[in-house]
């Protein structure tokens, strides 16, 4: 039948009542306003009363419902307070306990600060007390430290001025004892410098004698006058019977003036064993040894002859220094040179060059050195290439030219 729509639409508003409430302007929703239009006005008045009895039954079962549900919340409410009130009480249990053990613990700690400040008031009197004993204490030992020092400074002030005068005592008589003593070594001293004078004066009579015996031989250097040498030799010929310096001497000399180089440097080597030092005969026996190089063509020979100069000329400029010395050494390291190679060539060559500059500086204006310093130079240029060489040739010239600036006759 068609009532259904009807009543189901009529229900639907009776179980929704807070629906309805929350909707008062709107009790039914689009579809049900649409099903309750197309009802017939006829078929709506035929199902009025039992619609409303429907729908009274079903709000009133509705408002039963919302009233056991209302109790229900009730029960709950009057739950939920009483829980409330007992945890209220719990609350105020513990806050109560804790004020009570605030309390209690400031009151414990109240006691146990007066008890810890009397404690230091009583320790800070106690130390107080014994300060003051301590500094009683120190007063009197310090008096008795400070009476103690003043005695022991008495005493040892006395000490001092006793010690004092006693030095001073012992002082004088040191001085009286050494002045007694430095007269009498005064007395033996000027009696012995009369002595030492005498045997001065007799010493040096005999060193004269022995000189004049011993230094007989007459030894001018090589380059000095033919004339020069001839007188020597002839001085020293007068003199071989009594001198054996003089008769070696005058045989080294004539051998030199016969050329014979050899037998001369033998002769003057024997005189430097007479007598080593005397720079003159050292001298002469270097000049024979380099005059016996120029004689000697055998390169090993040369070379043994000149390592012999190199020594005497060491020797001679050990006596005396001079540029006749030095240019000779020269001379014989540059004829050593010429019989070497390599290394040992350069560095004999280098070494005379060092003893010419040495000659030219000691005696600028000798003109012999600069031009056997030239000579070896060019020698040594013949044995390098290049650049070397022609530096060398260049220095070369050098000192040829300043040679004849000194001596242009020769």
């Amino acid at each position: 039948m068609r009532l259904h729509p009807l009543i189901l639409a009529l229900a639907l508003c009776a179980a929704s009542p807070s629906h309805a409430a929350s909707s008062a302007n709107a009790p039914f929703n689009a579809e049900q306003r649409q099903t309750i239009q197309q009802l017939a006005a006829s078929e709506v008045n035929a199902a009025a009363p039992k619609i409303a009895s429907d729908a009274a039954a079903s709000v009133a079962k509705t408002i039963e419902g919302e009233k056991q549900a209302i109790a229900a919340s009730k029960d709950w409410l009057e739950v939920g307070r009483k829980n409330i009130d007992w945890w209220l009480s719990v609350l105020s249990l513990l806050l109560a306990g804790a004020a009570i053990f605030v309390w209690r613990t400031n009151e414990k700690s109240k006691q146990e600060w007066d008890s810890l400040q009397k404690s230091i008031s009583s320790d800070h009197q106690k130390n107080v007390r014994e300060a003051g004993d301590s500094r009683k204490d120190l007063q009197n030992e310090w008096q008795t430290l400070r009476t103690q020092m003043q005695n022991d400074h008495q005493l040892g002030m006395r000490d001092t001025l006793q010690a004092r005068e006693q030095l001073r005592q012992e002082m004088q008589d040191c001085i009286r004892d050494a002045k007694e003593r430095f007269d009498q070594q005064l007395k033996l001293t000027e009696t012995s410098v009369d002595i030492l004078r005498r045997d001065l004066e007799q010493a040096r009579k005999m060193l004269l004698e022995i000189e004049q015996h011993r230094d007989s031989a007459i030894a001018p250097p090589p380059d000095a006058s033919p004339a020069e040498i001839e007188a020597a030799m002839q001085t020293n010929q007068s003199n071989a019977e009594h001198s054996p310096q003089s008769r070696l001497a005058a045989l080294a000399q004539q051998f030199g003036k016969d050329e014979n180089w050899q037998e001369a440097a033998s002769r003057w080597q024997a005189l430097t064993d007479l007598e080593p030092e005397n720079r003159k005969y050292w001298f002469n026996y270097g000049y024979a040894l380099n005059e016996w190089i120029q004689q000697s063509t055998e390169h090993t020979h040369i070379q043994e002859l000149a390592k012999r100069a190199d020594s005497v000329w060491r020797k001679v400029i050990d006596l005396k220094p001079t540029a006749a010395a030095y240019n000779n050494w020269g001379n014989a390291l540059s004829d050593w040179a010429k019989t070497l190679t390599g290394d040992a060539q350069q560095q004999r060559f280098a070494e005379a060059d060092q003893r010419y500059a040495k000659a030219t500086r000691l005696k600028p204006d000798d003109a012999s050195a600069y031009n056997n310093w030239g000579n070896a130079l060019s020698d040594w240029a013949k044995t390098l290439t290049g650049d070397a060489q022609q530096q060398r040739f260049a220095e070369a010239d050098q000192r040829y030219a300043k040679a004849t600036r000194l001596k242009p006759d020769d």
